[in-house]
């Protein structure tokens, strides 16, 4: 979708008191709060949508995750899901963005690891900076970012295009059994435990082969 659509940005928030977990889709540049897809990892998707008149659009579509499994082309539930928060079709893609190249190092490596981790012993996840949560209890992952000093001195920084202003939504940690080994922030950068710093533009080949990224990445991580 952030390949399709370069502006949007994508948050992971926990809304109906704490209980959802969902990969949030903002779709408009200005960030609005009421102009977004919920991907519930735990559910199906929602779409908020505020009109010009203030009025409140709400629709849901609970089979999706379903429809996304089983698609035999995974750019048809793709399409229609555009289509579902009326976004225009795109006939060309553009080049890929660093945010973009984040996104698809991020999906490539989760991807990797579903297929090949030893179920019940080794427990992968990649969750947001920021613990985006209506339970009262959320907040910057400070205990996270200390183990990372350059993500930790980058969250000082905060960009115009950081959603709502929060610099921490725009960076992601790749956790094993809740240890993040990974922090990766969208503007194109990766830091592994060793303090060893990516620059996911010098690493992007003019081919947009993902998987040289996810072997200088995170290489030393695979099964």
């Amino acid at each position: 979708m952030v390949r399709r659509y370069p502006k949007i940005r994508i948050i992971q928030t926990h809304p109906g008191g704490g209980q959802n977990d969902c990969l949030t889709l903002l779709l408009d540049p200005g960030f609005q709060p009421y102009q977004r897809l919920e991907l519930n990892r735990l559910g199906g998707v929602q779409y908020h949508f505020r009109r010009p008149n203030g009025s409140l659009t709400f629709k849901n579509w609970p089979d999706f995750w379903g429809e996304f499994l089983n698609a035999a082309d995974p750019r048809e539930p793709m399409r229609k899901l555009a289509a579902f928060a009326g976004l225009p079709p795109v006939a060309k893609l553009k080049p890929a963005t660093n945010e973009v190249t984040v996104y698809r190092f991020i999906a490539g490596f989760m991807t990797h690891i579903a297929f090949n981790a030893s179920f019940g012993k080794f427990f992968w996840n990649c969750e947001n900076g920021y613990l985006d949560t209506s339970d009262g209890f959320g907040g910057v992952w400070e205990s996270r970012f200390e183990l990372f000093p350059e993500a930790l001195d980058r969250l000082k920084t905060v960009k115009e295009s950081d959603p709502f202003g929060v610099s921490a939504y725009r960076f992601w940690f790749l956790l094993l059994n809740d240890d993040p080994k990974i922090c990766v922030e969208t503007s194109g950068t990766a830091w592994d435990r060793h303090g060893i710093e990516h620059d996911f533009g010098k690493l992007a080949r003019d081919d947009e082969r993902i998987w040289p990224v996810i072997s200088e990445v995170a290489g030393h991580l695979l099964p």
